[in-house]
């Protein structure tokens, strides 16, 4: 269920820890060096061919010598018609599998999915935990999944079972150290659980992970879109993420992805079946 959301401004949060004490010490002692970057990610992207299927899905894998970090997915050309059903990321595959379905009864429009790996040559140590809810008919469901002791979130996913495309997911959150996912049915009374996947890692000498965080406004308006703040330079773009205030299982999410420079994050989002309620999306970049 959404968390409610207080201001529409950029947001960004630190972790604060040894490494950050480390490099203001240096500052005030005259030693710091210039920051370097500590991710280096490539973005790789994969997209089904346009159609009319009742479900269709894209598998994105990083390339040799390249690890999986955090990934995203897309609907195209389908406007609050076909749910975003799974971003599953697979860290003993490294890859990233996407599944769109059509809501309701199915929807005769032409659309595709497109599935997002984000993949890095430094970040080393990727686990992936999960948490899972009850298999049920009860109508809303959020878990968290949490990084393991000194480990940080690089990347998040979900996965709905039993739902088809009629349970929404309206949150995809992370924070710095776990991964929540929340989801509504949109009243199809369908059984079904929600799942939530954190990808964690050890974070390297220097290196301050943080949050980019920036929202749209309150609003009736059907289509959104809203993109982060860049990340500190010479941070990148490792994982992304998306919520919604007020639309609880009326609006449906269609992107969650970085920009193409892995500097940013980009999320989208659709009205359901005519909702003409006010409300909100967020978008997130997880940034190392």
């Amino acid at each position: 269920m959404s968390v409610p959301f207080t201001s529409v401004q950029p947001r960004r949060i630190l972790a604060f820890g040894a490494a950050t004490a480390a490099a203001a010490a240096a500052v005030l002692l005259g030693g710091a060096t210039p920051a370097q970057a500590i991710a280096n990610p490539t973005v790789v992207s994969v997209v089904t061919a346009a159609g009319a299927a009742g479900n269709a899905s894209a598998t994105a894998s990083c390339p040799p010598g390249l690890t999986l970090v955090g990934g995203g997915g897309r609907i195209a050309g389908a406007a609050g018609l076909v749910t975003m059903t799974d971003v599953i990321p697979d860290v003993a595959g490294n890859l990233v599998t996407v599944n769109g379905n059509e809501t309701g009864a199915g929807t005769g429009v032409v659309w595709a999915v497109e599935a997002i790996a984000i993949c890095d040559p430094v970040i080393v140590g990727v686990v992936r935990v999960s948490a899972v809810s009850a298999l049920d008919g009860v109508a809303s469901k959020a878990v968290t999944a949490f990084c393991p002791a000194n480990t940080s979130l690089t990347g998040l996913g979900y996965q709905l079972r039993g739902a088809g495309g009629d349970v929404f997911p309206d949150d995809v959150v992370p924070t710095l150290s776990s991964a929540t996912v929340a989801a509504f049915d949109n009243g199809a009374g369908a059984t079904w659980s929600v799942e939530s996947f954190a990808l964690c890692a050890p974070v390297p000498a220097g290196a301050v992970p943080s949050i980019e965080t920036a929202s749209t406004g309150l609003n009736a308006n059907a289509a959104k879109t809203i993109t982060t703040p860049g990340c500190a330079n010479p941070d990148r773009t490792v994982g992304t993420g998306a919520r919604m205030t007020g639309a609880i299982g009326n609006a449906i999410v269609t992107q969650m992805a970085p920009n193409p420079v892995a500097t940013r994050g980009v999320a989208s989002a659709d009205a359901y079946n005519g909702f003409a309620g006010n409300w909100r999306l967020e978008s997130f970049a997880i940034c190392w």
